[in-house]
């Protein structure tokens, strides 16, 4: 029989092969994705495998964006979906041992985690930094590709601002679960990003740093949140902030700016003071005083009556005044009523 050559054998061989490239090689075991790309180099010699690459690029085996000669990023930045043996054809063809900068940020940004595992095992920097002066990670949690942050994180990626990108994490459902992880391993400091969630007035991401467990339990911080449930009738701030250890419903009162109470029927928001007069919230010490005199939450409340978000405040006052008691809703159902079910809960006004 006549053999052919070994480099012959060697790329008749690797032709065969189900899945070229990258994908698991029969030949070398089932060799795992973060190891195929050193397995293949020792199967094949360099210049075979550039040669084979640059002849399934001539041969048109890749589409558009990738094409010979094209730069990775804006191949990864183009390609309707995730191609990695073209990215590591590329790779191959380019004579580089490294990928060029920005690839793996791209590569993070779509969340193309098999390419960035190729990347990475072809010695893809997880620490490097864009021309902006983003990290990898900060790409991919600013894109909000979680599972690609996670690669990250597990290959030792860092973030160049810490506080920032956990305010980012937390703001974002889908990427809560990276907060715990972004203290622990890149020493975010959750405080610094509650100082920098309130002074950008977000709630949401408040509410949700503020639980987290190496939190401090500052009490302007839990104030802070009762008063933007209250002046914005949020309900469902509302409710998690009174869930939180130590809180004052009547923390301003008789003070120049006034409990919550008080800037609630301010707002006209009628379910708000409702569930606040509910959790034991003292009416009576619900006033603002300074120079203008003192005003009750009542007072505010009248100064619009002619409104009907202001008449429903009115008779939740009235009725918490005249019956005393907290009523019966903590023997109900534990969500707040809205203000049509508390209006239709209470007298009506004739």
């Amino acid at each position: 029989m006549n053999h052919g050559s070994p480099e012959l054998d060697l790329l008749q061989t690797f032709e065969r092969l189900p899945m070229p490239l990258l994908r698991p090689l029969e030949v070398t075991a089932q060799l795992r994705l973060q190891r195929s790309a050193r397995g293949l180099c020792r199967l094949l010699p360099q210049k075979l495998v550039r040669s084979i690459s640059a002849a399934r690029f001539s041969a048109g085996d890749f589409k558009s964006p990738w094409l010979p000669g094209a730069r990775m990023v804006t191949a990864l930045n183009r390609c309707q979906e995730e191609d990695v043996d073209a990215c590591f054809a590329m790779l191959a063809s380019s004579g580089d041992s490294r990928p060029e900068d920005g690839a793996l940020h791209m590569a993070a940004v779509r969340n193309f985690l098999s390419t960035m595992k190729l990347l990475l095992c072809c010695r893809g920097d997880p620490q490097l930094r864009c021309s902006a002066g983003l990290t990898v990670l900060d790409s991919a949690i600013n894109a909000g590709t979680v599972a690609a942050a996670h690669l990250l994180l597990d290959h030792g990626a860092g973030t160049s601002q810490p506080q920032d990108a956990l305010l980012v994490a937390a703001g974002s459902r889908c990427l809560d679960s990276l907060a715990p992880r972004l203290i622990k391993e890149c020493s975010a400091d959750v405080d610094g990003a509650i100082d920098l969630a309130v002074e950008n007035e977000d709630a949401t991401v408040v509410m949700q740093l503020v639980q987290l467990p190496t939190a401090k339990q500052r009490k302007w911080v839990k104030q802070w949140l009762l008063r933007r449930a209250a002046v914005n009738g949020d309900t469902t701030l509302l409710e998690g902030t009174l869930a939180l250890p130590g809180l004052d419903l009547d923390d301003g009162a008789e003070s120049s700016v006034g409990p919550a109470l008080l800037l609630a029927a301010e707002g006209g928001h009628a379910a708000v003071c409702q569930r606040l007069l509910q959790k034991r919230a003292d009416l009576q010490r619900a006033a603002r005083t300074g120079l203008r005199g003192r005003w009750t939450a009542t007072d505010v409340a009248q100064m619009h009556s002619s409104r009907p978000e202001f008449q429903e405040v009115l008779l939740v006052l009235s009725y918490f005044d005249k019956t005393g008691t907290a009523g019966t809703a903590e023997t109900g159902p534990p969500r707040p009523a809205t203000e049509r079910e508390a209006s239709e809960a209470l007298p009506k006004v004739q």
